[in-house]
């Protein structure tokens, strides 16, 4: 996928900037990580593709079947109808999300945090008690990294 296209969802996602998704992508191509391969696109020299490593094919493996194993763990104790009803719950969740997105193309995204007024980070630091923002976390789905 193109390095381009991963900016676009992210910042739809969450509010992150370009330079930061760059440096992360950039950090999880280098060692000790290696999850990702930074390629120059064929169609222009400017452009980064982004692919999966085996390291990050079983990265992403490993973070599904904990991600699993987590969730049974969690409701082993709740009546199997709760179970059943939370599951068509999310279910229809999960449609209507991929209803919005299979209408939109990064090309079109536009993030609803990027159309209000956002705090600036000396504000943002004041609300987190913090001097510094924590890094932006990375969300791992099929539609951010594929393996080619």
């Amino acid at each position: 996928m193109r390095r381009k296209e991963i900016v676009l969802w992210l910042q739809y996602w969450f509010d992150v900037s370009n330079p930061a998704i760059t440096k992360a992508l950039r950090r999880m191509a280098l060692p000790p990580m290696e999850l990702v391969r930074l390629v120059e696109d064929a169609d222009s020299a400017r452009e980064k593709r982004v692919i999966l490593t085996p390291k990050g094919e079983a990265f992403t493996r490993t973070m599904t079947e904990r991600g699993r194993t987590l969730l049974q763990r969690s409701i082993e104790d709740i009546p199997k109808d709760q179970v059943s009803t939370g599951i068509e719950f999310l279910r229809a969740v999960v449609a209507a999300v991929d209803r919005v997105h299979s209408s939109a193309t990064p090309d079109k995204l536009k993030s609803p945090l990027r159309e209000q007024q956002t705090p600036d980070n000396e504000t943002r630091s004041n609300m987190f008690g913090a001097k510094q923002m924590p890094a932006p976390l990375i969300r791992n789905s099929g539609r951010i990294f594929r393996s080619e």
